[in-house]
């Protein structure tokens, strides 16, 4: 099925705000046979903090293209997925990675039919494993691997980028992995190591609850646009940070708040990534000073 799908990367993330990250964000409006394709630089978005105002914005930079050649463009890219949760779905409802079930959005049929090349994993920890949080992660873990085992025909774990091409280009679906909520790294940074060799490529620092890494956004006070963040990285999770760098583990900043945003800027050494998040003018309570956060991105 992806075997003419090769021409370039179209790397999506799938998540709102994008456009803070990249400093460009492409949105897509379909209405009958017409597709809008609103392109804007971040200069000019940020004139204005009224989500009506953007969108007017937005709309007056939109160019029309038809329907058929934004889902060709679709299909003739390679697409990744860089959050996905479906594995606690295989956990809490038993969901099947070749059935088309009715309780996810998601499965093999699913992944490729929608033009997915590539799908990360998310190892969400939920509140009633978070005691066992490493445990768990562990068990998510090999939950993907024998799905893997068991659709060994049609899908394969990478690794590293070596194994994403060779694994599209031999028409299999591609998956990895990554952790949302280091809590399941415990009070010991070796555990990192030892993620790391199971096969994971990114941790997110925290989910809503703040944890032995740092102060999660949710936990963090509501400020006000020029107030100060609250909270930050623990000495900890500076040590977490900095085994991640030296090993080649992503962070990713999802979810954490202000104070440890910045602590993970100022510390790290290598590309951050945010796998999932919103906009601020969304829920401005736990995001706020955007245009300096989007400067740390493209500075780091």
């Amino acid at each position: 099925m992806f075997s003419n799908r090769r021409n370039k990367y179209f790397v999506t993330l799938l998540f709102c705000g994008a456009a803070e990250l990249f400093g460009a964000f492409c949105f897509l409006f379909c209405k009958q046979e017409k597709v809008l394709l609103n392109a804007y630089n971040k200069d000019t978005v940020f004139k204005s903090d009224s989500i009506s105002e953007k969108k007017d914005t937005i709309k007056k930079n939109s160019v029309q293209m038809d329907l058929h050649e934004v889902i060709k463009l679709h299909y003739e890219s390679t697409v990744i997925d860089s959050h996905n949760d479906y594995l606690y779905q295989v956990f809490k409802r038993g969901a099947e990675f070749g059935t088309r079930d009715k309780f996810t959005q998601s499965g093999l049929q699913r992944f490729t039919e929608g033009g997915v090349d590539v799908q990360v994993f998310a190892i969400w920890i939920p509140s009633s494993e978070e005691k066992r949080a490493n445990a768990f992660a562990k068990e998510q873990i090999s939950r993907l691997k024998r799905i893997e085992a068991k659709y060994s025909g049609e899908f394969e774990i990478a690794y590293n980028s070596a194994d994403i091409d060779r694994i599209i280009k031999s028409g299999k679906f591609c998956g990895m992995m990554g952790i949302e909520d280091g809590a399941a790294v415990g009070n010991d940074a070796d555990n990192v190591n030892e993620f790391f060799k199971l096969g994971i490529r990114y941790i997110g620092l925290t989910w809503n609850r703040s944890n032995l890494l740092g102060t999660s956004a949710k936990d963090e006070p509501a400020h006000g646009k020029t107030a100060e963040p609250a909270g930050g990285l623990t000495k900890f999770g500076f040590e977490v940070v900095k085994r991640m760098d030296e090993i080649g583990m992503l962070i990713d900043v999802s979810h954490i708040g202000e104070g440890a945003f910045w602590d993970v800027v100022k510390t790290t050494k290598n590309p951050i990534i945010a796998s999932h998040r919103c906009d601020n003018g969304e829920f401005p309570r736990r995001f706020y000073k955007r245009k300096r956060k989007v400067n740390a991105y493209a500075g780091n």
